[in-house]
């Protein structure tokens, strides 16, 4: 079997935490799931993929990861990207992608879904995507995975 972790940040409400866990127990907890404080001077040169997963903030994925992501001489060249947003939005991993690609990863996937967010200016509203990451989500997550998971077993 394929090993697969995914190195993930989740403040503010958990989105992030939320949605990955929730695929892993849809995967039988075939996912290695790491907090990004418990990554540091960890070496992951036998794992076949790696995720990187994060919320928004700013509009950009949290910058300690992305200094992580590009410090980090043991990560798989194929990487997959995860994030949560309020507002559900493509494209806010473009910019994290690029440095990804420029430092000799492949990005394999991206997949991007709503969560909560009270932050700011929300929280007078009391916020937006109230309930996601939802079921639809973590089913929508899980599919994702399994089809990077086909990928890796048709060119093994």
């Amino acid at each position: 079997m394929k090993k697969i972790a995914v190195i993930y940040v989740s403040k503010h409400h958990g989105n992030t935490e939320k949605l990955l866990k929730g695929i892993d127990s849809r995967m039988a907890d075939r996912l290695e799931l790491i907090p990004l404080s418990e990554a540091e001077n960890r070496d992951f040169s036998d794992y076949d993929m790696i995720g990187l997963a994060s919320g928004i903030y700013g509009f950009e994925l949290d910058p300690g990861l992305t200094s992580f992501a590009l410090s980090c001489s043991s990560l798989p060249k194929e990487i997959f990207i995860v994030y949560t947003s309020g507002i559900g939005k493509d494209g806010f991993a473009n910019g994290f992608i690029k440095k990804l690609k420029a430092a000799g990863h492949e990005i394999v996937g991206t997949f991007q879904c709503k969560g909560c967010d009270t932050f700011g200016p929300l929280k007078l509203v009391g916020g937006i995507a109230k309930g996601h990451p939802d079921e639809e989500d973590i089913i929508s997550g899980t599919e994702f995975i399994k089809e990077l998971t086909l990928l890796m077993k048709g060119t093994a």
